[in-house]
């Protein structure tokens, strides 16, 4: 769901100002002023979105906003970024290695950092 349309629908509105406001007061980053950056550092801008996703309670029943505020990553210059990359995980071998674990009547922790 954007955020003009979530703005726009009276029945959420409410939800979604705290919802964008919860996501901004985060402090992971500092508000700049556009004419406060160097002139040869604003072509390096990359634009920002902030959307915000419906959340349901167990039961299926509407329960809130939930905003993320994200960097458009397509605007980078790929030479500046080195590996970057997200592994996924196959549902085969954790299945593999559950039925390994509970045969022989291990233990199993997983860690996501």
């Amino acid at each position: 769901m954007s955020q003009s349309s979530a703005l726009h629908d009276n029945d959420r509105k409410d939800t979604a100002m705290k919802a964008v406001k919860v996501e901004v007061d985060m402090k992971v980053m500092t508000a700049l002023k556009y004419q406060d950056i160097p002139k040869f550092n604003r072509g390096n801008i990359i634009p920002l979105t902030m959307f915000l996703k419906k959340k349901y309670k167990s039961g299926g029943t509407f329960d809130r906003l939930k905003a993320r505020l994200v960097a458009n990553g397509n605007f980078e210059y790929p030479e500046s970024l080195l590996d970057t990359y997200s592994p996924k995980v196959n549902p085969i071998s954790v299945m593999t290695v559950l039925n390994v674990t509970a045969a022989n009547g291990n233990f199993l922790s997983a860690y996501d950092i």
